[in-house]
């Protein structure tokens, strides 16, 4: 009688299938690479990035003003003080090109800094067509401070720096005077900025027969 181990060698040896060797990871496949050129597809159809061409940017590309007008220089506006005593020194500057819409909202950018020019440059040009509409936009980001009014007693400390021009310090008296719920009359300022004048030029206009302020001012250059 054969033994049981003779018995398993006779037995067919089974058939173990050959393991086929791993296919090579396609990087065409990897999540990374799908997703650069996803990107890729995108940048090239333009998609989730703005125009460069100028008439997309530019809401006004046919504006024009005069040959012999001359762009000021604004006083920037970086977040403080009130936007509507921004607004109205604003329009003082730009009174020559009244109605003038691309002019007006183009200037517009040159009277903010920080933040501010931060927030002009993020609004959609095509949204905002009119300068009525820039200006009530403006008015409304920034009318947090529509309620920080001057008052009188803060006109007394604002003095004529000492390498500041007279009209220059006029303008700034004017904004603040803009900002006032009461402001005071014409006759009562230039005697207030008379007398807080650098004194090197107060004594002569308080001499000065003036009675407005242009002539103020005539009179200080």
């Amino acid at each position: 009688m054969a033994s049981q181990e003779e018995d398993l060698a006779a037995l067919p040896t089974p058939k173990v299938p050959a393991l086929r060797p791993t296919p090579p990871v396609n990087p065409t496949d990897s999540l990374a690479t799908a997703t650069m050129n996803e990107m890729a597809q995108n940048l090239k159809q333009g998609v989730d990035h703005p125009s460069t061409k100028f008439r997309d940017l530019c809401p006004f590309p046919n504006t024009r003003v005069r040959k012999n007008f001359e762009v000021p220089k604004f006083k920037r506006y970086d977040g403080n003080g009130c936007p509507v005593a921004h607004l109205k020194a604003l329009y003082r500057e730009l009174n020559a090109i009244a109605g003038n819409d691309g002019a007006l909202i183009g200037l517009f950018q040159n009277s903010f800094k920080g933040d501010t020019l931060d927030w002009y440059m993020s609004l959609d040009s095509h949204q905002i067509r009119t300068w009525e509409r820039l200006s009530q936009a403006f008015i409304d980001r920034f009318s947090y401070n529509l309620n920080m009014a001057p008052r009188r007693a803060d006109l007394d400390p604002l003095r004529q720096k000492a390498d500041e021009l007279l009209f220059a310090y006029v303008g700034r008296w004017w904004a603040m005077v803009a900002r006032m719920r009461n402001p005071i009359d014409d006759e009562e300022q230039i005697s207030i900025i008379v007398h807080s004048a650098n004194p090197n030029i107060s004594g002569y206009l308080i001499s000065y027969p003036y009675m407005n302020f242009p002539q103020l001012i005539q009179a200080g250059e």
